[in-house]
């Protein structure tokens, strides 16, 4: 070692490459480093798999070793899913099935019959909510698109229900 800490191989292949190429030679080359484990189709597909099991990298890497016979890591699992703009975060609370659109639709006018009702003075119209606490989280997390959001439907436990009643001038 030189005491620079450079080893002298390493000092002999750089004045080799600037008698040869000059001051490009200096450069480091592209190619160096690590080859990628997987090829662009196979990490979109990773990416189908993650989908399949977001929550669960593990059963994602028995399916590689399964198909293409690769042993791999869920730090690179994870690496891959990074970049390809996925990550790990909370998935949301959603609710079970869309309304009937025809029904919508006609609950809404009803709605803003009542309203116009309320504007005359002829009815007074609150609007009643529920709200449920419960002191265990039970919103997992999985690997996700960044900027999209997993669902999972609601399921009842123990908890501690609330009912509001409110108008629309802020009277409860």
């Amino acid at each position: 070692m030189s005491p620079l800490q450079i080893n002298h191989r390493t000092i002999y292949n750089w004045l080799n490459r600037w008698e040869s190429e000059g001051m490009l030679g200096l450069y480091d080359k592209s190619g160096r480093g690590r080859k990628k484990t997987f090829n662009p189709e196979q990490e979109e597909k990773i990416r189908d798999w993650t989908r399949e099991e977001p929550r669960q990298l593990k059963k994602v890497l028995q399916k590689i070793k399964a198909e293409w016979e690769i042993d791999t890591s869920t730090k690179t699992i994870k690496r891959i899913l990074k970049s390809l703009s996925m990550s790990w975060h909370r998935m949301r609370r959603g609710v079970h099935g869309e309304p009937d659109p025809i029904e919508y639709i006609e609950k809404r006018a009803k709605l803003e019959e009542f309203k116009r009702l309320e504007d005359l003075g002829e009815i007074n119209l609150y609007y009643l909510d529920e709200a449920g606490f419960c002191l265990i989280p039970n919103v997992p997390y999985g690997w996700q698109n960044i900027g999209e959001y997993l669902s999972i439907d609601s399921s009842r436990s123990k908890r501690l229900n609330v009912l509001g009643i409110m108008s629309r001038k802020n009277h409860l």
